[in-house]
């Protein structure tokens, strides 16, 4: 068979540009799981905010007792909450 070779099978000189558009394409999926994982992981719901921190030590000096109700729903409002 005349002219038949590796690169005739894979489609010609140019054929095979669309397994490295493939390939490519699964490095870069690989790669936003990752960075999306991280982000999950850094981010959890568990972690304190420095936002809420004043509202948070606002509900435990009002548990412990230290501030009565009207008390606590003044500072709240006074603090932006609602």
């Amino acid at each position: 068979m005349m002219g038949w070779n590796y690169y005739n099978m894979m489609g010609g000189y140019g054929g095979s540009w669309w397994w490295h558009l493939g390939g490519m394409i699964i490095w870069a999926i690989i790669a936003f799981a990752i960075v999306y994982a991280v982000i999950k992981i850094t981010n959890s719901p568990g972690r304190k905010t420095e936002i809420d921190e004043p509202l948070n030590i606002l509900k435990i000096r009002y548990s412990k007792g230290d501030i009565t109700l009207e008390e606590f729903e003044k500072r709240k409002k006074e603090l932006g909450y609602k």
